[in-house]
């Protein structure tokens, strides 16, 4: 179950909002879309467990639930290019859960000597903010005449998009200057991963430089910041964290000490600090950051009274059970307690796969997330491992794998709506 934002719409003023047409010239005037909503005609927002809801057809379900989303962005159901920043805002908070851990750094501007004709400019690090923002514009009746809102990371990265701190703490600043707020840190070992160069443009203060060589960049928490070319060894792939070391230790090998925190990486020879050719010794202070990985089998055992179960919203038991209900309780089975829903448990854990990775990268029990066509994210599976996944979609629990449609109305796979996938046991 995705976060409980949904907004409560009367349904016929819903249809009227998504099919209240603009009036057309040679450039759409958006002022002039009108709809007045009935407060009183509320109805329940419950659509996904709804048996008269299901028995709707296809393409109702699909307009009432757009027109709801709508209705967040223009609750007054009249629509006007002088409020285009406050759309822009709104999609922001309606769909970017956190600043901090998704970017989305957006301008909209109105073609001048026109009522509705807009430019999109910008940069998101989820490829369905940048569809999304445009299709949202679009259905408000606005015309949107370029969208070069960059998704990244970007090209110029070339194969190496992650770097492994070589330093005690690789720091991650506000902007690209060591006196810059530090927004987090990346013990050695740990990697980032990098969505592009720093710019001139990134300095907020007035008069600052951009001096040496820095990239935004993302941690395997998620957070942002940019983070100094100099404290890093590019890489291209991501390691997975196995363990920490819980005391400093010395190297007499190459001289040097390792200190307490540092990230380690499990190899057939043992750990090693990530990104590098350094062993420990057998007796080094470690501490593995996750417990035994399950098995497939182990998964299938466990949820096995719940296949089949169908799918209710907010449902947590056998009497019907929801996406991040099915995830809840698979990790309390296993004495992890998750926070309720998909987008809340989607900052739990250590990120181990982006994007299409997640396909050949997961590994049984880690919990995949994907988003919605806005980009906000909607759905979480249980990785089996292969792309194969088991999960609670809109009919039932059940085993399923990364090429399927989460339901007849997804122009896309889940493959490709994958945002990553998070390791937590």
């Amino acid at each position: 179950m995705s976060s409980r934002w949904l907004p409560v719409v009367p349904a016929a003023a819903a249809v009227a909002f998504l099919c209240a047409e603009p009036a057309q010239s040679s450039d759409t005037k958006v002022s002039t879309a009108t709809v007045v909503f009935d407060a009183a005609a509320s109805t329940s927002t419950d659509f996904l467990s709804d048996d008269e809801w299901r028995r709707l057809p296809r393409e109702e379900r699909r307009r009432r639930a757009r027109a709801s989303y709508l209705a967040r962005i223009e609750p007054t159901g009249v629509v006007s290019a002088e409020r285009l920043d406050q759309y822009i805002q709104r999609f922001r908070d309606t769909n970017v859960y956190d600043t901090r851990l998704y970017l989305f750094r957006v301008t909209a501007q109105v073609e001048p000597g026109t009522t509705g004709t807009v430019r999109l400019r910008g940069e998101v690090n989820v490829p369905q903010y940048r569809s999304g923002v445009e299709e949202s514009l679009r259905m408000l009746g606005f015309t949107v005449a370029e969208n070069a809102i960059a998704v990244l990371p970007d090209a110029s990265l070339g194969p190496d998009r992650y770097g492994f701190a070589t330093t005690a703490a690789a720091t991650l600043r506000r902007e690209p200057r060591h006196d810059a707020e530090q927004v987090n840190s990346v013990a050695r070992g740990g990697w980032v991963r990098l969505l592009r160069p720093a710019r001139p443009d990134d300095m907020a203060r007035a008069g600052a430089r951009l001096e040496g060589s820095w990239f935004l960049a993302q941690t395997f928490e998620g957070y942002l910041g940019f983070v100094p070319a100099e404290q890093i060894r590019r890489a291209p792939k991501l390691s997975a964290i196995a363990a920490t070391l819980t005391r400093p230790l010395a190297l007499p090998e190459t001289g040097t000490t390792l200190p307490l925190g540092t990230n380690l990486v499990s190899t057939p020879a043992g750990y090693r600090v990530g990104g590098s050719d350094e062993a420990l010794p057998p007796d080094a202070p470690i501490a593995p950051l996750h417990g035994a990985a399950p098995t497939k089998e182990e998964i299938l055992k466990t949820l096995e009274p719940l296949m089949n179960v169908k799918y209710v919203w907010g449902g947590v038991t056998d009497g019907g059970i929801d996406c991040s209900g099915l995830s809840q309780f698979y990790f309390r089975s296993r004495g992890i307690v998750l926070p309720r829903d998909a987008v809340q448990q989607a900052i739990v854990g250590q990120i181990v796969a982006w994007g299409r990775d997640v396909v050949t990268d997961a590994q049984p029990g880690d919990l995949i997330f994907f988003v919605s066509e806005q980009g906000r994210v909607s759905h979480v599976a249980i990785s089996l491992g292969g792309g194969q996944i088991v999960h609670s979609s809109r009919d039932r629990v059940k085993l399923g794998t990364l090429d399927d449609r989460e339901d007849e109305t997804d122009a896309r796979s889940l493959a490709e709506r994958a945002l990553f996938a998070r390791r937590v046991y």
